[in-house]
């Protein structure tokens, strides 16, 4: 028995970059709309604002990729990050701190978009008289 891939058909169209509005030329299924072409045509596109997209989308993937390989699937800690990890990306929060125990990770990004993760650990035990 031999396992092929199917086929897509693709043809080859032109997008709209969504940041300086060039066309770009691009293979894209038959069945993508025209959003999906044009954000085909600024994935591939050269100018400065699509090169600071895919580099963002990098960052992101990188730190995602921190958090599956850091955190359990199993008890939820890895989606939570990778939220939080989202969230502060995508600007709908400044900074999100999350204390698990002992820990605490402060995930926050700078204006050039890096993403920061800071790691504490404390020793959190106290006396009491």
């Amino acid at each position: 028995m031999k396992n092929e891939l199917a086929k897509i058909e693709k043809s080859a169209r032109g997008g709209i970059c969504n940041f300086c509005k060039q066309i770009v030329m691009v293979e894209a299924p038959e069945d993508y709309s025209a959003a999906e072409v044009n954000d085909l045509a600024t994935e591939q596109c050269q100018c400065a604002e699509a090169k600071k997209m895919r580099q963002r989308k990098e960052r992101m993937k990188k730190a995602s990729e921190w958090a599956k390989k850091r955190f359990s699937e199993n008890d939820g800690q890895m989606q939570l990050f990778v939220l939080a990890i989202m969230t502060v990306f995508e600007n709908n929060f400044d900074k999100i701190t999350i204390k698990a125990g002992k820990e605490t990770y402060k995930i926050d990004k700078d204006k050039n978009w890096m993403l920061r993760i800071q790691h504490e650990y404390k020793d959190q035990s106290r006396e009491e008289f």
